[in-house]
């Protein structure tokens, strides 16, 4: 069964993140986004390459002034890119996920 993503940020009239229904909160009568596995997710979509580049960019101060979400940020950048080399250097743990 796949997952199911119900909630949709959009620019411009196209999707651009997917959000699934545990991913948003309610927390005093407003509405409140989880959006760090969203992004991971967003982030897989790119290359190894494009995300040290978004990372160097992270680095430079070029997106946020704020340094906190900054970190966030290549934090989770960093994740992606772990979890990418250790899925090239385990050949047999990505074989296990492959479904028979």
């Amino acid at each position: 069964m796949p997952i199911e993503y119900p909630y949709r940020i959009t620019r411009q009239g196209e999707v651009v993140m997917t959000l699934r229904s545990d991913e948003i909160t309610e927390v005093n009568g407003r509405e409140q986004i989880e959006i760090s596995d969203s992004f991971e997710r967003l982030l897989w979509k790119f290359s190894s390459n494009n995300l040290d580049k978004l990372k160097g960019d992270l680095v430079k101060g070029k997106f946020f002034a704020e340094s906190k979400m900054t970190y966030d940020f290549i934090n989770i950048i960093n994740k992606v890119l772990a979890q990418r080399k250790f899925m090239q250097d385990n050949q047999s743990f990505r074989d296990a996920l492959i479904p028979e």
